[in-house]
């Protein structure tokens, strides 16, 4: 059994693929999703072990320490995309089909 959505996407791909406004598009798509603009109102969760949880808080938390965690994750995220424009396409065609 096939997943209509997931073929319906691959075609659109496949049509885009030779079409530098679709890379222009999803590049654009990839700078927008972390720009200091950009509204945060969804979140993205994942396991991490108890003691993983006391570090993130207390890095969070620290005067100490001057990093943004929850900026670093935001911009690995984008990094990650860049490196990976055909998922990175996928996300921008997906986040289309849900805003139309």
């Amino acid at each position: 059994m096939t997943d209509a959505f997931s073929d319906t996407l691959d075609d659109e791909l496949e049509e885009e693929a030779d079409d530098t406004d679709a890379e222009d598009a999803t590049e654009e798509f990839i700078s927008r999703s972390n720009s200091d603009g950009a509204v945060r109102d969804r979140t993205v969760g994942f396991g991490v072990s108890e003691e993983m949880h006391y570090l993130y808080r207390e890095l969070s938390d620290s005067d100490e320490v001057d990093a943004d965690l929850r900026k670093q994750f935001r911009d690995q995220i984008e990094r990650m995309a860049s490196r990976h424009p055909d998922v990175a396409e996928r996300a921008r065609l997906k986040y289309a089909i849900d805003n139309e």
